[in-house]
């Protein structure tokens, strides 16, 4: 597994895992009720079995397994048997073996995927789970994640800092900041993250352009950065 110091390159390559992102596309539209994370640490994570390699091995799996490889082999639960063996073979086969599927109902703020990416880039750089789920974006506003502090924007915001919006919305990484997409001198800067409403997932926004809200010295964004 990839391991990054800085949040915004773990941003940069979580946004290029088309199985991820588009995992995280299909969760938050409802239509699966997992998403792939690479933490196997997350509650509801399932694990790929070590093998399948005959109709005997169905019986030793785990519900989620049994459920994972029905959905992908296209089948339904309720009416399993051995003459499936063939379609549940193949959907194991392509079964990323560094990737967890999990199983998350989803209506809770650890289950919106702008959390769930900025969760899994904290994993990527070595952090792990709170109680197997992951800081909402509204933990990042209030302050409640330990190892992070609020920056003082007078003193800069800078690639890598965590920005939570407008109350604990949303929740992304800033990627840069940059003086000369500014107004009024207010500093505009870009963030990566997931869950946008237009069910865009790992694509990089910045304070320019059709929607020029990302400027650092308004009152709906606040900055968190890693304490050292």
């Amino acid at each position: 597994m990839p391991h990054f110091n800085n949040l915004a390159d773990a941003a940069e390559f979580l946004a290029k895992q088309t199985e991820i992102m588009d995992s995280y596309s299909r969760f938050q539209a409802k239509r699966q009720p997992w998403f792939f994370s690479p933490n196997g640490s997350l509650s509801g994570a399932t694990s790929k079995p070590i093998h399948f390699n005959t109709w005997a091995d169905w019986n030793q799996l785990s519900q989620n397994q049994k459920r994972f490889l029905i959905e992908r082999a296209h089948l339904k639960e309720t009416s399993i048997g051995p003459k499936d063996y063939d379609k549940l073979k193949h959907a194991y086969l392509f079964w990323p073996p560094r990737l967890y599927p999990v199983y998350w109902g989803g209506g809770d703020a650890e289950a919106f995927t702008c959390s769930v990416f900025v969760g899994d880039c904290m994993y990527y750089c070595g952090f792990n789970s709170n109680n197997g789920k992951y800081h909402s974006a509204k933990d990042f506003w209030m302050g409640r994640v330990n190892g992070f502090r609020l920056v003082d924007k007078d003193k800069g915001v800078r690639r890598g800092d965590v920005c939570t919006y407008k109350g604990g919305e949303h929740v992304e990484i800033v990627t840069s900041v940059d003086g000369s997409k500014s107004i009024f001198g207010n500093l505009s800067f870009c963030s990566r993250g997931a869950g946008h409403s237009t069910g865009d997932q790992g694509e990089e926004r910045c304070g320019w352009g059709a929607t020029a809200d990302r400027y650092v010295n308004i009152s709906e964004w606040k900055f968190f950065r890693l304490a050292k």
